[in-house]
């Protein structure tokens, strides 16, 4: 028999004791993400579950055929994804937090960062002020024909 060695290079397999993948597991990587992001991924899941309920609603054949009915059901309907958006019980918004917020960018260092952005540009928000006002009053006057415009 010969020896082969196998490489893998896909970085979230770790093989061995001193792989860095296998540590970061025991670090809550969640902590690091921005709201911005969370919220964004807590309304698709909202949308994607709205969605999956008005299709689960067609499939029954119940649905309401007046005006009062429909905004009800709606409403209903919104109410049931804002919930199962918020408990993640779809398990959706980690699918799309991996996607729009990679782990490798869940750090400490990074979210620092993105904390100190976001201060600046409310630091720099808060310094913009109008100190002058307009000195004229400006006065309409409707004229009722063409004759009467003149160039004062």
């Amino acid at each position: 028999m010969s020896n082969v060695d196998i490489k893998i290079h896909n970085p979230k397999i770790a093989i061995g004791n001193n792989s860095k993948p296998a540590a970061s597991k025991n670090i809550d990587t969640k902590q690091y993400i921005p709201e911005p992001y969370r919220e964004v991924a807590t309304g698709m899941e909202e949308q994607f579950a709205n969605f999956m309920i008005a299709e689960m609603e067609k499939s029954v054949g119940n649905l309401p055929t007046d005006t009062a009915g429909d905004y009800y059901a709606t409403l209903m309907r919104s109410k049931r994804a804002e919930m199962m958006a918020k408990k993640e019980s779809l398990g959706l918004q980690n699918v799309i937090l991996d996607q729009i917020y990679p782990e490798a960018q869940r750090t400490k260092e990074a979210y620092d960062a993105y904390q100190k952005m976001v201060a600046m540009n409310n630091f720099s928000r808060k310094k913009i002020e109008i100190h002058d006002q307009p000195t004229q009053d400006i006065q309409m006057v409707r004229k009722t024909s063409a004759k009467e415009l003149t160039h004062e």
